[in-house]
């Protein structure tokens, strides 16, 4: 960015947002990592620093039970990097952070330890926060090569100090995951297979070195599925309905079988069943079919996962769907308390218990919902007033 502003990131139709392509080649052969200065992760200044306003937006969910939630996403009021923190069923104040951006992802192994990644629009590049039992660190960017930049659109963490973060770099275009492996951060690598235009928007691990990735092929307007196999990558192509499509968000019951949820170039929702990195199923979501996006999914269990999103079919309305022993139910439109608005992230504890969060429209704030024992709730606008920290 020119300014250093402060943007106001709310959520679009997707959970990522792809920018314009610019395809640069190095003798033929894309080398995005081996030019420039070095790959670095460079320290911000300590978090919980910005004044915050009393309006956010809720992009990514992620819990330990039923009643310990980390929430994040932005401050619309201030620009800021934004999260927030369930304990025993209590919601607290929220907390900005000194990062001018948004958080996009986040991943907890236990209460009081989590890791969440976004999008630093003040440098323009990706970011990482870690929380430490109950301590966030200061958050830090990740630098792809001096004249590169990029975001992280999800992290997965399967256990503590062992987490896969995935995004795109944005001059030129390109995916790519970022790993910590016991408490130490790697440099962003390329997966093996990915090409220029690329993107990956959603990534869900088993262990340290088995994760799937989903994103988008821009250039041929297909799914995108990145898996990763005793720490070796691979990358392909993917079917979705009617052809065209993008992944938005993957969640992995197991090793081997994984959801994804996204939209078609149609806007129709839908979600495809992956096995082993390839799709065995793939289907557009309601009857008749849901025109909008599913943007999170939550797998509890092999053939029990929820996913959540936008309606369109008649204003914009947040809704979810319920997948049950194998069969996915109707899709339920919840109306927010701003009466439309989306619902971005979802993470599932247990069959039929969920959280799941997201933002009215028009920066009319962020607001959460909870599913207990197969029964959702109503959605609950997150406490006005949000704290400094």
């Amino acid at each position: 960015m020119k300014t250093r502003r402060r943007p106001s990131i709310v959520a679009s139709r997707l959970r990522w947002v792809l920018v314009p392509i610019v395809v640069v080649a190095f003798a033929g052969v894309l080398v995005p990592f081996e030019h420039g200065t070095a790959n670095a992760l460079t320290a911000n200044s300590p978090t919980d620093v910005n004044a915050p306003s009393t309006n956010v937006a809720l992009q990514a969910v992620s819990c330990v039970n039923a009643l310990n939630c980390v929430a994040v996403g932005s401050d619309n009021g201030t620009g800021s990097a934004f999260y927030d923190v369930e304990t025993a069923g209590t919601w607290a104040l929220g907390s900005d952070i000194s990062v001018l951006g948004t958080f996009f992802g986040v991943s907890c192994v236990s209460a009081g330890n989590c890791t969440a990644v976004g999008a630093d629009t003040g440098t323009n590049n990706a970011f990482v926060d870690v929380e430490t039992s109950g301590t966030w660190a200061a958050p830090f960017d990740v630098i792809v090569s001096a004249q590169l930049t990029g975001y992280l659109y999800s992290v997965s963490c399967p256990s503590l100090g062992n987490c896969t973060a995935v995004g795109v770099n944005h001059t030129p275009q390109f995916p790519y995951y970022i790993t910590e492996t016991s408490g130490t951060w790697g440099a962003p690598t390329l997966p093996t297979g990915a090409a220029n235009a690329d993107s990956l928007g959603g990534v869900s691990c088993q262990n340290a070195t088995t994760c799937s990735a989903v994103g988008y092929d821009s250039p041929n307007h297909l799914g995108l599925v990145a898996s990763e196999t005793s720490g070796v990558w691979s990358v392909a192509d993917a079917s979705v309905p009617g052809g065209n499509g993008r992944f938005n968000a993957v969640s992995c019951a197991d090793a081997t079988h994984c959801t994804a949820v996204g939209s078609t170039s149609g806007g129709a929702a839908f979600y495809d069943v992956i096995q082993s990195g390839v799709v065995v199923v793939s289907s557009l979501v309601g009857s008749p079919v849901v025109n909008g996006s599913l943007i999170g999914v939550s797998c509890a269990s092999l053939g029990n996962c929820t996913a959540v999103g936008e309606d369109l079919t008649t204003s914009t309305e947040p809704f979810y769907i319920d997948e049950t022993a194998g069969t996915w139910a109707t899709p339920t439109d919840t109306s927010s308390t701003q009466s439309t608005g989306m619902l971005n992230g979802v993470s599932c504890t247990g069959v039929g218990n969920c959280t799941s969060v997201g933002q009215g429209l028009g920066n009319t704030g962020g607001y959460y919902q909870v599913e207990s024992s197969g029964t959702w709730g109503s959605a609950v606008a997150l406490d006005s007033t949000v704290s400094s920290g």
